[in-house]
């Protein structure tokens, strides 16, 4: 019952381990649907970690900050599609830190982040971070080929991912990038050519700095997200 004397609680880390600094995915975690119910007056709820995460569908009023952290996509499906089915009608900031799907054999892509991508979900997003990706290319691809999102977006951030001029140049060609405020895409692979043509978007374009080397060959399997375990 002593939740009832944080009443009026606003903002709330839950996952900041000093064991494990370093290894988010390895921070088990559980249903954090209680946090919502017992706290109504939250507007900022941040998350790391990845086993176990689960979030029942229910509608929160003033929650205007989410952002779930890992290093792995162990938050798997089943939570993706479960953030996708609450009801948060104040949201402005979406954070979600995608993992290695791939090498993991998680089936989390862009199929499964459609709603949020379309703008079905979450009218007032200001900001969409999809971050820390390693199929960044297809996201930002995803972006460029349907009704998005974007339009009403202040800020897309596809930082710390795996990024390379392939996914750059859809966000390039499509003309609504324009009308961002920012687009980050630093901390990915991209060439120095394409980082000069980004620069003469109308929105201000963070690049710097990118994890690739250009002397190297540049598989894909040489490609990291930045929190990688």
């Amino acid at each position: 019952d002593n939740y009832k004397l944080l009443h009026n609680l606003k903002a709330l880390f839950i996952g900041d381990s000093e064991n494990h600094p370093f290894m988010s995915s390895h921070l088990e975690l559980g249903d954090v649907t209680p946090i919502l119910t017992a706290f109504p007056k939250l507007e900022v709820l941040q998350v790391r970690g990845g086993w176990g995460l689960h979030i029942k569908p229910v509608k929160h009023e003033y929650l205007k900050t989410l952002i779930v952290e890992t290093g792995l996509m162990f938050i798997d499906s089943d939570t993706v599609k479960q953030i996708c089915q609450l009801d948060l009608p104040a949201l402005e900031y979406l954070e979600l830190w995608l993992g290695g799907c791939q090498r993991y054999g998680s089936d989390i892509g862009t199929k499964l982040l459609l709603p949020i991508i379309s703008g079905e979900l979450f009218p007032n997003l200001k900001y969409l971070g999809l971050r820390s990706s390693d199929y960044s290319d297809n996201i930002a691809m995803c972006l460029t080929e349907l009704p998005t999102i974007i339009d009403r977006l202040a800020i897309l951030d596809l930082s710390m991912g795996t990024l390379t001029d392939e996914g750059a140049k859809a966000l390039l060609n499509f003309p609504s990038i324009n009308q961002l405020h920012t687009l980050d895409v630093s901390t990915n692979y991209l060439s120095t050519n394409m980082i000069e043509e980004l620069s003469q978007l109308d929105c201000q374009v963070i690049t710097n700095p990118q994890a690739n080397d250009e002397n190297e060959e540049s598989e894909f399997s040489n490609r990291y997200i930045c929190l990688y375990e």
